[in-house]
């Protein structure tokens, strides 16, 4: 493949895939990272099992997909192409779900509600989280390596929960804060007696390489005044770091 150094190559690639897909055939996405400790494993293997055993594998497929954001609804499933997105999604509601999509039904009460109105939503690019995001101004470009941003701030490379991972590093009046680019909670930066002893850091459970991880984790560990485990959830409880 090509080399990808601007975003209107990327978008010209995202166009291009799209051409290519069966716009008959039914799609359905589900994070198998970060979801797994939420079960999307099993969720995605009943889908798998339903599919078959409704003979159903010309008609829809089940992608098994990266992080899409919004950890607090895992597992979820985005039905593609409708982009019909069903929250906490359990093994027991499979079947319903898959009856649905060849029948091109919603299922209104398997829907996210919106937090202030409680109106369900059907697309996911309607949910407040995904549609108050930018990502189409997004000053795209390609980097390699540890890279300056502006001043204070600059991206480095660690390597292992993908192959080309970047924590980003923000130097703050009460020292050096660092967003991890791996898939942490804080646990693995403080490991707990008596591991601490052994480890001065616990790889997480998802990567693509554990030593890689491992030696990403120790160090941001090893420059960073705060790391910052974006799993963690302490972090959504305060307004401000540094």
């Amino acid at each position: 493949m090509k080399r990808i150094s601007s975003a209107s190559e990327l978008e010209d690639l995202r166009k291009a895939i799209l051409q290519e897909r069966d716009p008959t055939k039914k799609i359905i996405r589900i994070c198998n990272t970060g979801c797994r400790g939420s079960g999307s494993i099993k969720v995605a293997d009943a889908f798998v099992h339903q599919i078959t055993a409704e003979n159903l594998q010309g008609r829809v497929t089940i992608k098994r997909t990266g992080c899409h954001g919004f950890c607090e609804m895992e597992p979820f499933v985005l039905i593609e192409p409708s982009r019909i997105f069903y929250p906490k999604v359990s093994p027991d509601k499979i079947s319903k779900i898959i009856k649905s999509i060849y029948r091109e039904e919603v299922l209104e009460d398997l829907l996210f509600k919106h937090p202030e109105t409680g109106k369900p939503i059907v697309r996911q690019d309607e949910i407040p989280f995904y549609s108050k995001q930018l990502f189409e101004k997004l000053n795209f470009q390609v980097i390699e390596g540890d890279t300056n941003i502006t001043d204070g701030v600059w991206a480095i490379f660690t390597p292992g929960h993908t192959r080309g991972s970047q924590s980003v590093v923000v130097d703050t009046p009460k020292g050096r804060v660092i967003i991890a680019g791996l898939c942490t909670i804080q646990l693995n930066f403080e490991p707990p007696e008596p591991y601490s002893a052994i480890w001065p850091v616990i790889t997480p459970g998802i990567h693509s390489d554990v030593e890689q991880s491992y030696k990403s984790l120790l160090r941001i560990k090893t420059i960073a005044d705060t790391p910052v485990a974006p799993h963690d959830i302490k972090w959504s409880q305060v307004e401000s770091i540094g």
